[in-house]
């Protein structure tokens, strides 16, 4: 019996994996499509006349909160109450006004309202990548140094959102106690050889730093001890004491916040920022182009925003309650609440049995046929194979 040798494919892994994630990619556009996600919020909460109506706005909020109550109902779970309640009320007014946008011109933001439920969902798992209010200072005052990318969290969404209409950033808002943790987040920061201390939290670091000062503290308080019972027993003279050795100083990445942030090599940042280098700049003739078309997004955007003072009402809510609530379940609620309430107005396909049954048969469908073609292709293959 002769064993066939198996031809080795150096790209076997590589088309695996990257096929696997595009593949994977259109069963998430199907299941999207499937639930009702890609149902338009703006839609929801818009006047005949296309303006944002305050009325709908609060209203679908309430709906939404009121879906949840049906889904944690069905399933013997307990309903929302106090805070968390609030906490979810206010995460909905600023995630359903808050824009989509792009960072598109390293200098100039472009703002889009095309946003949906699955936007919704997305912004709730980008809140939960907060597990500290030091990590939230941190990215909020390093944000331009850090790996994330710049214009994918909610949370710088809506604090440039409020920006753009207040004139003040976040850090203009801070409570004593976030201005507490900034200043434990810069103190931890000077001892950082990286970013993130090679993978410790920040409020690891902090932890870390006070328990090793509290350690040095007390080697001190016992030397210094001992040297005192050493004279007493001997009657000798004080000891000289041992000059100190030098700790290693350690670079220091993050300076103040109200000083500059300093370079040794001060091109360096020239570099970075130098808007020539930007591809979409190819998109615009001049500098006032850029400017004009970034600006007229922004300024379509403000018109969608009915009460900027209750936006901003609203997101200082969200802030307060942040670290305070119970959000262990809050990414798994958002969904569940998108999905109830497209399911009950009859934006789901779950909810429509014709297009249910149309869909089902459709896919049922699909998925003989493909396995009959991959089994015949790769029947083919080994034919070949075999002839080579």
């Amino acid at each position: 019996m002769t064993t066939e040798k198996k031809i080795f494919d150096k790209n076997a892994a590589y088309n695996t994996e990257w096929r696997k994630r595009e593949m994977e990619a259109y069963f998430e556009k199907i299941r999207k499509v499937m639930s009702g996600e890609t149902t338009d919020l703006y839609r929801l909460i818009e006047d005949e006349e296309g303006h944002t109506d305050p009325v709908l706005l609060d209203r679908l909020v309430g709906e939404l909160l009121e879906s949840l109550e049906h889904y944690k109902t069905n399933f013997g779970e307990d309903p929302l109450r106090g805070d968390i309640k609030e906490f979810y009320r206010a995460y909905l007014y600023c995630a359903i006004l808050c824009p989509e946008y792009i960072y598109a011109h390293c200098i100039y933001w472009e703002y889009y309202t095309g946003k949906n439920f699955a936007d919704l969902i997305l912004y709730a798992e980008q809140v939960q990548t907060y597990k500290t209010l030091h990590d939230l200072v941190w990215e909020e005052n390093h944000r331009w140094s850090s790996e994330t990318d710049v214009g994918e969290d909610f949370l710088f969404f809506i604090a440039d959102c409020l920006e753009v209409l207040t004139g003040k950033k976040e850090t203009d808002f801070y409570t004593e106690e976030e201005q507490k943790a900034l200043k434990e987040v810069e103190f931890a920061l000077e001892w950082s050889k990286e970013d993130r201390v090679d993978g410790l939290t920040i409020l690891e670091e902090i932890a870390y730093e006070k328990e090793q000062a509290e350690i040095r503290k007390a080697e001190e308080e016992k030397k210094t001890a001992e040297e005192k019972d050493k004279v007493h027993l001997t009657g000798n003279e004080e000891p000289v004491k041992e000059e100190p050795e030098k700790e290693e100083q350690r670079p220091k990445i993050y300076y103040d916040p109200a000083e500059t942030f300093l370079s040794d090599d001060e091109d360096y940042f020239k570099d970075e920022i130098d808007t020539d280098d930007i591809p979409f700049h190819d998109f615009y003739d001049d500098e006032e182009e850029r400017m004009k078309a970034a600006q007229y997004t922004v300024d379509k955007w403000k018109e969608t925003v009915p009460d900027p003072e209750r936006l901003l009402k609203e997101y200082l809510k969200f802030r307060e309650l942040l670290f305070k609530v119970d959000r262990r379940n809050f990414t798994d609620d958002i969904k569940h609440m998108a999905e109830t309430y497209l399911y009950e107005n009859g934006f789901s396909a779950y909810a429509l049995d014709d297009t249910y049954g149309l869909v089902d048969k459709m896919l049922e469908g699909t998925a003989e046929r493909l396995r009959r073609e991959i089994r015949r292709a790769g029947f083919l293959n080994g034919q070949s194979r075999k002839s080579d």
